[in-house]
């Protein structure tokens, strides 16, 4: 096992061609809206969110990585899901990742309903482009993980959803 992660403290490992990971997503909600994210490097919408820390829990982790990638201080309301999700091949490379996404209020926001936001991530510069949409803009939207978007029409919070999307072929 070895990190290679420009921050030690990151709970990202590597096992030769498998990699793990442990992050934490906010679903910061605001009049009836919800925050997401479009950068240029991915043509979908997520939310914000990064890795935990060793020694940190989830909740202050999606505090903090909210913060850190919006500016907006935030409170935890509800547990959105925890989702585990396997990427890759047997063959090739593996992602074993646990995301847990937060349903968030914002702690006095009085800011604009769209706005850009620059991050120095791991060296490189990645421009955000953030948009608080309602559930009916959202559905015609590539929002992922895509059922994210189930979970808060329904508002069935606490799910544990496992996402198996490994390519099982021989190659």
């Amino acid at each position: 096992m070895k990190s290679s992660d420009k921050n030690p403290k990151d709970i990202k490992m590597h096992f030769g061609k498998a990699t793990f990971k442990l992050r934490a997503c906010g679903v910061i909600e605001k009049d009836g809206k919800y925050l997401v994210d479009c950068t240029r490097i991915n043509h979908f919408y997520s939310f914000p969110g990064g890795h935990i820390q060793i020694g940190e829990n989830s909740e202050d982790a999606t505090k903090r990585e909210v913060f850190e990638e919006t500016g907006i201080k935030t409170e935890v309301k509800n547990l959105i899901a925890i989702t585990e999700v396997f990427l890759g091949s047997p063959n090739k490379k593996m992602l074993h990742e646990i995301d847990f996404h937060y349903l968030l209020s914002a702690k006095d926001y009085s800011g604009p309903n769209s706005f850009y936001r620059a991050e120095l991530d791991n060296g490189r510069k990645k421009k955000h482009n953030y948009k608080f949409m309602s559930l009916e803009e959202m559905q015609n939207k590539d929002i992922r993980p895509e059922h994210i978007l189930g979970i808060l029409q329904s508002k069935q919070y606490g799910q544990y959803i496992i996402q198996d999307k490994r390519d099982e072929s021989k190659e």
